[in-house]
């Protein structure tokens, strides 16, 4: 479907008809299979707000901003300074509602968030529908004070209406960002649910010249998703600016620009008509587009055992019914595994996802919690499609076959951790990497560093807490003052004597050096397509280790030992300066100790102070 103007609206609604007609009556169509025989993209696609942001359409409560600005430029208009001053009361009226009931909800807050009591467009426009027709809601009726008068409102919603049309309406050109999911094709037909009223998908299929389907052959009928040659099935749970509800209780898809309707009710062959856009009352409704939409998702995440890897972009999961459609899909299909990706991804899950009720949530160890904006260049969304999400639905499944084994090996272990860590999930990588170290009796050195430095890294993108990213590196710290093994002598040799210290090790240091290489190859990887604040965070890890090797690069191998000299353990600042000519001066003991004291120095500072300094900052950069 072209979203493009046209010299001529209804010539191009009946071009759109008779190709349809077309299609469904050729031979091909007559003869085609079932739906069932058409292969599925095993990659179910599930569009929030957040995934418009970067074709510059407002977030919910960015909408009411941009209404307001659209409402100032009118003010001039006949009523327009009337109409700006109702809209700025109710959103004020809106505030104070939402402050109440998060007042009663937390009682011993000490602050409120501001943005938490800020209304979206969805409650404004609820707001507005209800308000323009008092009479017809029974909590409104027979009230004499409302927060804006019946026609007052009645304008307001049109003008909503309206300024929704206008920045939902979406180009082709702007949808470069979203495409590597068309890669998502060559898997089989796409799935795509989405809660945004805007056309991005459309546009995203029409700048590639593939076929999309939203349930219409411009009047309703979900037949249309039975045919066979359809590269994207799109399911608007919310509505759509291209959707419409005539007088007669039809619907209809019309392509309609909105500078054509103008806020002015939509005229169709004669007749008026409603735009269908959900607002939060109506979210249960049961008009056929909406109805269908719930039951296909339901259906669709909820086949058992389905490998299904959910790819969730932008949404925050504030809808109550759909939390509960993927609670319920979670308990049927044991093979769903869900990837969310937002700039506060794990906020998202820990607040909503995480527990079900009183109990835990039926989606335990099978989110993935992508915390990352979509970016213009689309690099985040490859990595998640080409590497990430697979992974994860791989270690998920992986997972659960060798827990219900019973009898799986450390190697198996070990290889799903490396999927976890593939796909960027700490959680999984610390379990799985614990499982692997319980069932073997040993850990050489060079697989524990990576695997002390991996999990800071993976808890680093997850967004975990300094606090907690510092317990990680302390442990990590502690393990590479393991590997220098114990003191075995303190002495001075030559001619102008000259302080060394021997370690016994049965390990070699330089695999410790070489065991800090991987993971930083790992973490340079990871920066390139990471953005925001875990692209800040990996950079301060990349600071970090980067200043490690030095520790084991000065080692020096002697027969069966390692040695390190007092002007080395200057250099790394191990030892304080005046030990570099001390010659003769001091013992032994004196000398152990301050290596032993100045080693836990360097290495606490390393793998704990300076490392929460380092994410602290990154983290205040907002």
């Amino acid at each position: 479907m072209s979203l493009a103007n046209a010299a001529s609206p209804q010539a191009r609604i009946l071009a759109r008809m008779a190709k349809r007609r077309a299609r469904t009556t050729s031979p091909a169509a007559e003869g085609a299979p079932p739906s069932e025989s058409v292969a599925e993209c095993s990659t179910v696609v599930f569009l929030g707000a957040g995934a418009s942001a970067p074709a510059h359409v407002p977030l919910t409560r960015a909408f009411v901003g941009t209404l307001r600005e659209d409402l100032e430029t009118r003010a001039g208009l006949q009523q327009g300074a009337e109409v700006l001053a109702a809209y700025n009361d109710l959103v004020e009226f809106l505030t104070a509602y939402s402050s109440a009931r998060v007042d009663a909800a937390t009682p011993n807050a000490i602050d409120q968030d501001l943005a938490d009591v800020q209304p979206d467009i969805e409650m404004v426009y609820e707001a507005l529908v209800r308000l323009a027709d008092p009479d017809s809601d029974p909590l409104l009726h027979g009230r004499t004070r409302l927060p804006v008068t019946a026609p007052i409102a009645s304008i307001l919603k049109l003008a909503a209406e309206r300024h929704i049309r206008e920045k939902a309406f979406l180009a082709p050109d702007k949808m470069a960002y979203l495409d590597n999911l068309i890669g998502l094709r060559t898997q089989g037909r796409v799935t795509v649910f989405s809660t945004n009223y805007d056309t991005g998908i459309e546009a995203l299929c029409e700048r590639h010249g593939l076929r999309w389907e939203d349930g219409f052959r411009v009047r309703w009928d979900s037949s249309v998703f039975e045919e066979p040659d359809i590269d994207f099935c799109l399911h608007k749970l919310h509505g759509s600016v291209l959707w419409y509800r005539d007088d007669l209780g039809g619907y209809f898809r019309s392509p309609l620009r909105p500078t054509e309707t103008d806020g002015r009710r939509l005229r169709w062959f004669g007749g008026d008509c409603d735009p269908m856009l959900v607002y939060p009352a109506r979210k249960s409704a049961q008009d056929a587009p909406y109805a269908h939409s719930m039951r296909q998702l339901a259906q669709t995440l909820g086949a058992p055992d389905t490998e299904i890897a959910l790819l969730v972009i932008g949404y925050s999961f504030r809808d109550a019914h759909l939390r509960q459609i993927l609670f319920d899909a979670a308990r049927t299909n044991a093979l769903l595994a869900v990837v969310l990706v937002a700039p506060d991804a794990t906020q998202i899950y820990e607040s909503q996802l995480a527990r079900h009720g009183d109990g835990d949530s039926p989606l335990s160890r099978r989110v993935l919690c992508v915390n990352e904006a979509l970016d213009d260049a689309g690099a985040v969304l490859q990595r998640i499609i080409t590497l990430r999400a697979g992974r994860f639905q791989r270690a998920c499944t992986s997972d659960r076959n060798f827990r219900l084994s019973r009898s799986g090996s450390e190697h198996q272990a070990r290889d799903i951790a490396r999927d976890y860590a593939a796909a960027g999930d700490s959680e999984g990588f610390d379990r799985l990497i614990a499982t692997h170290r319980g069932l073997r009796a040993e850990t050489a050195l060079h697989e524990d560093l990576v695997d002390h430095l991996t999990s800071i890294r993976l808890a680093l993108q997850g967004l975990r807490s300094a606090v907690e990213v510092r317990r990680r590196a302390e442990a990590f710290g502690a393990r590479c003052r393991q590997s220098l093994g114990e003191f075995r002598a303190a002495f001075t040799v030559g001619d102008r004597p000259t302080w060394r210290i021997v370690f016994e090790n049965t390990e070699i240091p330089s695999n410790a050096t070489r065991a800090l290489a991987h993971p930083l190859r790992d973490a340079m990887a990871w920066t390139g397509a990471a953005r925001g604040r875990v692209r800040r965070r990996l950079d301060a890890f990349l600071q970090w280790v980067g200043d490690l090797p030095p520790l084991f690069s000065h080692c020096k191998q002697e027969s069966d030992t390692w040695t390190l000299s007092a002007g080395d353990l200057v250099a790394l600042t191990v030892l304080p300066h005046d030990w570099a000519d001390r010659e003769t001066r001091g013992t032994p003991a004196e000398f152990r100790d301050d290596v032993g004291a100045g080693l836990m120095r360097l290495l606490d500072r390393h793998a704990a102070g300076e490392l929460e300094r380092l994410v602290m900052h990154a983290d205040s950069d907002e």
